[in-house]
């Protein structure tokens, strides 16, 4: 599967979800031109350390998939685990020579806004099932940005939809809804949490295949 869908691959580690005391699962899953996810290597890992994540990176999958298919993968998305993404820069400078590291957009947005959600205060007679349609909303919009065939296809488009949201954030109408505090507060969430990935986001299919926009750069 990995040798048939090799041009991106996302690694996940959780502990949580795991039931066996002091492991960790790890994930590894790739997609086929139509965004159908497929599992190419799932394992138990005794933790989530730069040892353990060196080992299967740079060891396990290019012993697996080969070197040839190593250097075909174009994008490597991970969650913001410091040592994981330690690992995956030293990786994609050995092993993944023409990949680049991408965000994971459902831990930028939903996970961000879960934790962000508690500073945009709306007005008293403003319902709370408002809040929750307009969160999903912002979230849906969001993700135009960042996933493959979601309505985002040049940098462009990009920039026009950025421009339109930060208008609508900063509207009239919005301002019968939301605090002044929670406008500012929507506006530091976009910058800090969702804006600065966006040299790294993924911008557009052609030909069935990933295309990466020339402004995208590897993470530090």
């Amino acid at each position: 599967m990995a040798w048939a869908f090799h041009l991106t691959f996302s690694i996940d580690a959780s502990h949580g979800i795991c039931k066996i005391d002091n492991l960790a699962i790890m994930t590894i899953t790739t997609k086929d031109a139509f965004g159908k996810p497929y599992v190419i290597l799932r394992m138990w890992i005794p933790n989530q350390k730069t040892l353990m994540f060196r080992y299967v990176i740079l060891d396990l999958i290019p012993a697996m998939i080969g070197v040839t298919y190593a250097c075909k993968v174009r994008a490597i998305v991970s969650d913001g685990d410091p040592q994981l993404i330690k690992v995956i820069n030293l990786a994609i400078a050995q092993k993944y020579r023409n990949a680049v590291r991408i965000p994971c957009a459902w831990h930028i947005i939903d996970r961000s806004l879960l934790k962000a959600r508690r500073e945009f205060h709306v007005k008293w007679n403003v319902s709370v099932y408002w809040l929750e349609w307009f969160l999903r909303f912002l979230a849906k919009w969001l993700n135009t940005f960042m996933k493959p065939r979601a309505g985002i296809n040049s940098e462009e488009e990009y920039k026009v939809s950025k421009c339109i949201l930060l208008g609508f954030i900063n509207s009239q109408a919005l301002e019968n809804f939301f605090t002044p505090s929670a406008i500012d507060s929507l506006n530091s969430y976009l910058q800090e949490k969702v804006f600065c990935y966006e040299s790294s986001y993924c911008e557009s299919k052609e030909a069935s295949n990933f295309k990466f926009h020339s402004s995208v750069t590897r993470q530090s």
